[in-house]
């Protein structure tokens, strides 16, 4: 298992939210292109990055993206307002590794059959949890289905990994979700990488045991609560492929 910074954007800084409240910016960096560099220098072998304003309908951080991307000397998965196959085919030839697609691959099952063919190997769908339900649109929708209704479509699609998000978790620092992400794991035909209040180096152990390919880590690093040297040292190497 690997863990995997992350850099969230919003109006053009690096963030970080608890539980996801834009009224509750716990971290604010002007210069997340440093902040990219500085984890891969490190040694975190891959940065996931999010346009938070985009994913809100807010605004766009897609100049932004294409810095970290050009800057960060390691594999960058961006998501964030994905929502057609040209943003897609815009951010791969860019030189972003995997794109993550939540809201419209969760809504349009359909289109989200007709991308993965175009790009199996690339695909990483977000699937953002609140007591077993999915959320999309920034966590402002409740689908009707649940996580293990979503995994057991998903297994018959073509795909780089699902990303589980513990939504009543994240930022808070109060432990991953670790009952989820193992059931997750173990329904999932997928690599599956876990994000969501994931606070220790005891929990990022766990979730190897339970077979998550890669960890999500935000507020933990920035706060310090997690040693980012020692994170980088046991889990920044490999790959989730």
């Amino acid at each position: 298992m690997i863990v995997i910074p992350a850099v969230d954007l919003r109006e053009g800084a690096c963030v970080q939210l608890e539980s996801g409240e834009y009224d509750r910016e716990r971290i604010r960096l002007p210069d997340p292109v440093g902040v990219a560099r500085g984890w891969a220098q490190l040694g975190f072998n891959r940065i996931h990055l999010v346009d938070l304003d985009a994913a809100t309908e807010r605004g766009s951080n897609e100049e932004l993206i294409r810095e970290v991307i050009r800057d960060a000397n390691v594999p960058v998965q961006v998501g964030g307002g994905v929502r057609d196959a040209d943003m897609i085919e815009r951010l791969l030839a860019e030189g972003a590794r995997s794109v993550v697609v939540g809201t419209r691959a969760l809504e349009d099952p359909d289109w989200l059959a007709h991308v993965a063919g175009s790009w199996s190997s690339r695909l990483i769908v977000a699937a953002d949890v609140r007591n077993r339900n999915v959320l999309s649109r920034g966590w402002r929708r409740t689908l009707t289905r649940n996580i293990s209704d979503v995994i057991e479509e998903l297994n018959d699609i073509p795909l780089a990994g699902i990303m589980v998000t513990a939504v009543h978790r994240e930022g808070l620092l109060a432990g991953t979700d670790l009952p989820l992400m193992e059931d997750v794991a173990e329904a999932s035909d997928h690599p599956v990488l876990a994000s969501g209040g994931i606070s220790t180096l005891n929990e990022l152990r766990s979730l190897a045991d339970a077979g998550i390919a890669g960890a999500i880590v935000g507020m933990a690093l920035y706060t310090g609560t997690m040693n980012p040297r020692v994170a980088a040292e046991e889990f920044g190497g490999g790959s989730v492929e």
